[in-house]
């Protein structure tokens, strides 16, 4: 009875949704131990049968049948030989902007006899000097001042360029000083971000609001309110309600934002938040455990998927087949570890025919 309830369950919710992922562990026509994805055509349901293929693996469709069938094939991952010698040299061909040799670099180029030329880990590239190797500053921007000339560096690996610092000569407009490198979930509240929704995430709460130059959202610029710019800065959210009207704080005082009261940017576009909906709130709980599971690579790998993609966690967070299948293949985390793929799906059917078996023995 639990099970058929259950499954009762799954169908009613995935009707609502117009949403047709059901587990391979369900499947009702068996293609064979290594198919991933099929559509179930013979019923009229229009249900998608899914799981994730074992490591190393990912679901390619064979284009054979009306079922759509995908099956687990090796990965074909790119060749990567960065930092390695050169043997063929680079001729660069001015009138295209590209390089025409360095053909075993594997598409990099080859410059001074290094494929690509990247620098170590713990360095990162000078770009106001002829790209030049050197220990990270911890900054990717700095804005010249007295003479002084700009400095610019690359990011340093697994981080990217997304605080940044705002200088202003009359407290009305504003310019940028600095730009700093960071990694995920590591800007604190009241610190501005690169206007980019993948830059959400680099907030240690996960959210950001728009604020003018000076931190407020009252424009200091009353002389040409129309021209001026609003920036997004990391907050931590506390609630939104049924009205829209999101409830923040910053380093613990408490208070009220209605993105609808948002004003124009100066080419008319209104502007708008990132990731506003009625599964705000839902977004930033998964946020929280992929916060949390920063040390482990294959988690943050999951929890950063559903992070952007909060509905599909709702719907089958109960199917575990389905999560590792969207993170893998819908996601493109083919380094992912699924622990049920279709080297171990027969265990799972296992599990289910045991518990049929001690239902009906008590």
């Amino acid at each position: 009875m639990i099970i058929v309830l259950i499954n009762l369950f799954s169908f009613s919710l995935l009707t609502v949704t117009q949403i047709t992922y059901r587990p391979m562990s369900k499947k009702t026509i068996d293609f064979g131990e290594d198919v991933c994805y099929y559509e179930d055509i013979a019923d009229g349901t229009g249900f998608v049968y899914v799981k994730p293929c074992q490591e190393g693996k990912r679901c390619k469709n064979l284009g054979i049948s009306d079922y759509k069938i995908h099956t687990c094939v090796a990965y074909d991952n790119e060749y990567d030989n960065r930092n390695a010698n050169c043997v063929t040299k680079d001729n660069y061909d001015s009138s295209a902007y590209r390089y025409g040799n360095g053909i075993d670099c594997t598409g990099y180029s080859c410059l001074n006899d290094k494929c690509d030329g990247t620098c170590s880990e713990t360095q990162v590239q000078n770009l106001e000097d002829n790209s030049a190797c050197v220990a990270d500053p911890g900054f990717c921007f700095e804005q010249g001042s007295s003479g002084n000339p700009n400095k610019r560096y690359t990011p340093a690996p697994g981080k990217k360029c997304v605080r940044f610092e705002l200088q202003s000569s009359n407290q009305k407009t504003y310019t940028t000083k600095k730009i700093y490198s960071n990694d995920f979930a590591s800007i604190e509240d009241g610190q501005f971000i690169d206007d980019s929704q993948n830059n959400l995430i680099y907030c240690s709460s996960g959210y950001a609001l728009y604020f003018y130059g000076d931190k407020e959202l009252k424009n200091p610029d009353t002389d040409a309110p129309t021209n001026h710019q609003m920036y997004l800065m990391c907050v931590t959210v506390l609630g939104r309600d049924s009205n829209g009207i999101i409830k923040y704080s910053i380093n613990g005082a408490e208070n009220y934002y209605d993105p609808s009261k948002l004003p124009s940017k100066s080419s008319g576009v209104q502007y708008s938040l990132y990731y506003n909906d009625d599964l705000l709130m839902e977004r930033l709980e998964i946020f929280n455990k992929f916060k949390n599971s920063l040390n482990d690579p294959n988690e943050s790998i999951k929890w950063k998927y559903f992070y952007e993609n909060p509905k599909k966690y709702l719907l089958y967070k109960s199917e575990p087949q389905i999560i590792e299948y969207l993170v893998k293949e819908e996601g493109g985390n083919y380094d992912y570890k699924p622990k049920l793929s279709s080297s171990n799906s027969s265990v799972l059917n296992m599990k289910y025919l045991t518990l049929l078996l001690l239902i009906f023995l008590f």
